[in-house]
């Protein structure tokens, strides 16, 4: 034992003799030095932002076409609060739309994929049938949080999935839009971000 403390007397004295010696002055690298900090301090906050994050795709409905007068369009709705319509054919309103859709929308939207297991369904309807070329295809996507899915309905469909895509449908309806040019969409996005 008296051997070991000898080593750490040893040890201890090294380390404070060297940690208190004289150092140097060794200058900072030109890019460091004081009055380039200066230029670094008078950059506008709003010039160091972090790069936006574009809008991310939360629901959709899209019905294809028929043989007949089967009504066609596409319903977007997007994180940011942003939906956009595109009445395609045989639908009051054709041509690109566009509108902001509250958060109890939205909400109403989840507790309805909860509650009828969007997540859980088939990606394809009728899963191992035959598809009847006349019936109107509807394709419809659900992202929120980490659950994802994206279901294409022929026909034969569970009743709850049809019930479903009569609520999105309603929502045309609900909301009020307004004509927008067919590219529009990013600028839409952009003048939210303002």
């Amino acid at each position: 034992m008296n051997r070991f403390s000898l080593h750490l007397c040893t040890i201890l004295s090294l380390f404070l003799y060297f940690s208190c010696a004289s150092k140097k002055h060794i200058p900072a690298p030109v890019f460091l030095q004081k009055h380039q900090f200066d230029v670094v301090r008078n950059i506008p906050k709003s010039s160091l932002k972090a790069p936006e994050v574009p809008p991310r795709l939360l629901v959709s409905i899209e019905r294809k076409p028929c043989y007949g007068k089967c009504p066609a369009f596409l319903l977007s709705i997007y994180d940011n609060g942003h939906a956009t319509y595109q009445g395609i054919a045989h639908t009051p309103t054709i041509g690109h739309y566009s509108t902001k859709i509250n958060k109890e929308m939205i909400l109403k939207i989840q507790e309805q994929a909860d509650s009828i297991r969007y997540f859980e369904l088939q990606n394809t309807y009728p899963p191992y049938g035959a598809i009847i070329a006349d019936v109107p295809t509807t394709f419809t996507y659900v992202k929120f949080n980490l659950e994802e899915n994206a279901i294409e309905n022929h026909h034969n469909a569970p009743p709850v999935l049809f019930h479903f895509e009569a609520m999105l449908e309603e929502l045309i309806n609900e909301l009020t839009w307004e004509k927008t040019p067919i590219n529009a969409t990013d600028s839409i996005f952009q003048n939210q971000k303002k």
